[in-house]
């Protein structure tokens, strides 16, 4: 009988607490100085404060999250962060200090950018939008067609076919689809803004937002298409806490840029460096594990001529820049480089089921063996690199598949935890031609004054202009996971 009356009693107790968070919401544009402040939906302005509109909400066809644990309705939006009823005090208490995450965001944003914050609770998606003076979050149901149409997407991005009529077609409706759900019900809140920092989960986070179409045209073509990226510079982050950002280790850096290309004809000796040729092919090389298998691997011809061009542009600016090719492109040199402000990886990412020694980042090695050609996640984790942008230029280095222990991360991931603050990164094989074309343009932009993400910006927009580089899978790949 105790036990019952002391299990009501903290009922009651953690109701009473809700009801006291939902009278403190302020209705100011502004954070207030209190500690009892929450988030707060501005058409909830006639109702009491800490509650939704519901009126407002049945018109927009939304619904309100269930608790997992008592099958009631959150009274309050504290209470929606978690996904958490009345009687989840801890859930609670982890949304109050989400909440302090998201009052950093917002010293931290300037007036022409919105954080986006994305998070799906039994099929509602809930979309959490912070700006320099206001705050507000969207409730949205899921229907059915949601996880279809997001794996759809996803693989008609990485389809060169769709130069084809239909493919085309049924690529633009599930383009539009999505904009519908992800960013319409906020587009309202963010036409003042031409920047977005998006942290989304789950699957959303495999998505490249700027391939939404604001409008659905069959007779669009991929060069005049409504594309996202055409009203805003987007990037991404993991994680809200990690987007505020770690400052690097030093700002005195020894070079202005550093590149990498390891995989290249010219400086490679098949008798002696690794990865030795097979076949009678000279842009074939072969991977090799303890185990004897071999596994063929092209050489990236355009990965030389790249990252030389981009070594004589920042010369040519006056900024100081070094390019290592062929056999000086290795992974001791990699891991004590001294510090350069932005890291250029022109190679393979490595990625064998099956075979955890064959995971990781590849560079040259005189010797067949894992340890000395390739980074692993493992080691990626523990380096501790001085500089403010690391370009990936390699397949799927920002997907989750790479083996660290029995987990999948990514390598973009990899180096983000390890202290990068910036990362460019891929979402899928990305053709060596097109890759280069689209770098030179992403560094001019940059030499030209450009923060990373608008320099990304308009070489997506450059890509467009040509009609070769027009496909998404050309473009759309490449990511940028960043500090504000």
């Amino acid at each position: 009988m105790k036990l019952f009356r002391l299990i009501e009693w903290l009922t009651l107790l953690s109701m009473g607490m809700v009801a006291a968070l939902g009278n403190g919401v302020s209705h100011n544009r502004k954070w207030p100085n209190t500690k009892t402040s929450h988030f707060f939906d501005p058409d909830c302005s006639s109702q009491k404060p800490g509650y939704m509109n519901k009126t407002a909400r049945a018109k927009r066809g939304e619904k309100r999250a269930i608790c997992s644990c008592c099958d009631r309705e959150p009274v309050c939006i504290v209470s929606i962060l978690s996904g958490t009823g009345p009687c989840c005090i801890t859930g609670q208490k982890r949304s109050r200090l989400r909440e302090e995450i998201y009052r950093k965001i917002q010293t931290e944003l300037d007036t022409c950018t919105a954080y986006i914050e994305y998070r799906i609770r039994q099929n509602h998606l809930l979309i959490i939008v912070v700006k320099r003076h206001n705050c507000f979050i969207r409730s949205k149901a899921l229907d059915r067609r949601f996880p279809a149409s997001v794996r759809l997407y996803r693989t008609l991005l990485q389809q060169h076919t769709l130069i084809k009529k239909k493919k085309q077609q049924r690529f633009f409706q599930t383009s539009h689809y999505l904009y519908r759900v992800l960013i319409e019900p906020v587009s309202d809140h963010i036409l003042s803004c031409n920047r977005l920092a998006i942290v989304a989960g789950d699957e959303l986070s495999q998505l490249a937002f700027e391939t939404f179409v604001t409008s659905y045209d069959s007779a669009a073509t991929f060069s005049t298409a409504a594309w996202l990226v055409r009203r805003y510079s987007i990037q991404y982050h993991y994680d809200a806490e990690r987007i505020i950002g770690a400052e690097p280790r030093s700002t005195d850096y020894q070079y202005d840029f550093s590149g990498y290309a390891p995989m290249t004809d010219k400086n490679t000796k098949p008798e002696k460096g690794f990865p030795p040729q097979t076949g009678h092919s000279r842009r074939e090389y072969r991977l090799s594990n303890h185990a004897g298998r071999h596994v063929p691997v092209l050489s990236l011809s355009s990965s030389r001529r790249e990252v030389s061009a981009i070594v004589d542009a920042f010369r040519r600016n006056g900024l100081k820049a070094e390019g290592h090719y062929g056999n000086g492109a290795t992974k001791k040199r990699f891991k004590r480089q001294a510090g350069s402000r932005v890291l250029h990886m022109a190679t393979h990412g490595v990625y064998l089921p099956g075979r955890p020694g064959l995971n990781g980042l590849m560079f040259y090695s005189r010797k067949a063996n894992p340890r000395r050609y390739l980074l692993s996640p493992a080691e990626i984790l523990r380096l501790d690199l001085n500089c403010d942008l690391l370009v990936l230029a390699c397949c799927e280095s920002g997907v989750k598949k790479w083996n660290y222990h029995r987990d999948k991360i990514s390598l973009a991931a990899c180096f983000i935890h390890s202290g990068t603050p910036n990362v460019i990164c891929t979402l899928w094989p990305i053709n060596d031609r097109h890759s280069s074309f689209f770098m030179l343009q992403f560094y001019r932009a940059l030499l030209a004054g450009d923060s990373y993400v608008q320099a990304l910006r308009r070489a997506k927009l450059k890509s467009l202009e040509n009609k070769t580089a027009a496909l998404p899978c050309h473009w759309a790949s490449f990511l940028l996971i960043g500090k504000l």
